[in-house]
């Protein structure tokens, strides 16, 4: 049946899927669950469903584990890939994202890259890694990973940093670049969003969204920032960001807010209008994922009574208005929802272009799950 749905990631060793076709009314369609054997989702953190496949990344088995959601009703695991350090380099395995064959996995206790084939899904399999904290590669505690062409990059939650790692041959990927630092407004950055010549960092120990030029990847530079706690810029504790045309859509946890930034000029960001609440409509306590779906902003909440999927019609960025929020079906005290994606059966079509009076190329975009 056509739709569209959202897979949520849960602390409970669950993924559950809702069916959002309806906004206003999501419906919880599916689920699976289990740590180890046989479906080796133990803390679930992250997905990003592609096709009739959700990779997800469960750290508590450091596995990648893949699902087959072709049936939303009753998911069912497929193969995985696990172990810390060598041969797999999988150790506590909690955030990726998929790019053609490959899965690109961040593992916070390898401070590692891995990269891993997904061409069979049955058998995933490792072809190559970075690793390490401090100088030459910077990658200590990965957090989130953003994929542009032949780069990756990350940010590293410890290591204060935005790191650009070369991902031309999967089996050797090599450093570029970094910044880091608190001067740099990137004390514990976490999510991060990347599009044309900046990368928009979420950083949570400055409060800010950061934004970093990264025209030469070997040498980004901060760029601008906003910050501040409460009014009036409400970005205590930013935690992710999604682009939408000029605003940046940013989660921010202490604040429990979706908080809108004009970054029309990336070198001068303003704050434009957030949509807060704790414990109460549109419950943002402790926010902490955001993915845009269309005009709906798709968010997480984690404080007691917000713990669930929120909606918000982001149609029109600078007036965010409140949609829904589904509790989450977790067992009390284990029921944070740590990551989430989407995908529609069957897919969208592609809107079908004008008549061609020239020929035109148009520049590659990124998909964001």
């Amino acid at each position: 049946m056509p739709g569209y749905f959202a897979l949520c990631a849960m602390q409970c060793d669950t993924l559950y899927i809702y069916d959002v076709t309806n906004t206003a009314a999501p419906v919880l369609r599916g689920n699976i669950s289990g740590a180890g054997a046989p479906n080796f989702l133990n803390n679930v953190y992250n997905a990003h469903v592609v096709g009739n496949y959700a990779y997800v990344a469960a750290p508590g088995d450091n596995s990648l584990t893949i699902i087959d959601i072709s049936n939303p009703d009753n998911p069912v695991y497929v193969g995985h890939i696990a172990g810390a350090g060598a041969p797999n380099f999988l150790n506590y395995a909690w955030n990726l994202r998929v790019v053609g064959n490959y899965a690109y996995v961040v593992c916070r206790d390898e401070d590692s890259l891995t990269i891993i084939d997904i061409t069979n899904p049955v058998a995933p399999a490792y072809v190559g890694h970075i690793a390490g904290a401090g100088a030459p590669n910077f990658l200590n505690n990965p957090y989130g990973v953003f994929i542009a062409g032949n780069l990756a990059y990350i940010t590293c939650y410890v290591e204060n940093s935005l790191t650009i790692i070369d991902i031309t041959n999967p089996a050797a990927p090599a450093y570029v670049g970094h910044i880091a630092g608190g001067a740099n407004w990137l004390n514990a950055p976490r999510g991060l969003d990347v599009v044309g010549n900046y990368a928009y960092v979420a950083s949570e120990f400055t409060d800010s969204l950061t934004i970093i030029d990264v025209t030469n990847p070997a040498a980004p530079f901060h760029a601008a920032h906003l910050n501040g706690a409460g009014a009036p810029n409400f970005l205590n504790g930013a935690y992710d960001v999604c682009i939408v045309g000029n605003f940046a859509l940013v989660a921010v946890r202490m604040d429990s807010s979706l908080t809108v930034v004009d970054i029309t000029n990336p070198l001068a960001p303003a704050f434009v209008n957030h949509i807060a609440g704790l414990g109460v409509p549109p419950h943002l306590g402790l926010a902490a994922i955001i993915r845009i779906v269309g005009t709906d902003a798709f968010l997480t909440g984690d404080g007691v009574g917000d713990r669930g999927l929120i909606i918000i019609d982001v149609a029109n960025p600078a007036v965010p208005v409140f949609v829904s929020w589904t509790a989450s079906p977790g067992p009390p005290g284990i029921e944070s929802i740590h990551g989430m994606s989407y995908w529609f059966v069957p897919p969208l079509p592609l809107p079908l272009p004008p008549p061609p009076v020239s020929v035109v190329t148009l520049p590659a975009t990124e998909v964001r799950a």
